[in-house]
């Protein structure tokens, strides 16, 4: 699995963010966009480089969906906390993600760039 281009800028990392960190961005912007503010760009936002990376693949009926971006997170609990607010988007959210009888089933299988898992966030468990 290749990892993220990281580049320095300004004496930090700099990566793309994954798509947990974007819908959490996404959601900041609807707010922004609604004020009359113009929207952010989320494009290479500055990471600081001694932050782990963990990834929040999606086991979807027996197949894991690879998160290949992955979110630079300072530890195992704020993936797991990062998981859970996108569980509760998703809840809040059911004219966009369907509703949670779709994908009550699933879960968040959180791994570190070793590709160890380090936790598991059933779906469900925001029900």
């Amino acid at each position: 699995m290749a990892q993220p281009d990281r580049r320095l800028r300004s004496g930090r990392c700099v990566a793309p963010a994954g798509p947990a960190a974007r819908a959490l961005e996404d959601r900041r912007d609807r707010r922004l966009i609604g004020s009359g503010a113009p929207k952010r760009s989320s494009h290479h936002r500055p990471r600081r480089c001694d932050l782990p990376r963990y990834f929040l693949n999606v086991r979807r009926r027996g197949t894991l969906i690879r998160d290949e971006e992955g979110d630079d997170l300072p530890d195992r609990n704020a993936a797991e906390t990062l998981a859970h607010a996108i569980l509760r988007d998703m809840r809040r959210l059911p004219h966009v993600y369907g509703p949670p009888r779709r994908w009550r089933a699933d879960a968040f299988v959180i791994t570190d760039e070793a590709g160890t898992v380090v936790a598991e966030v059933p779906y469900a468990s925001i029900l």
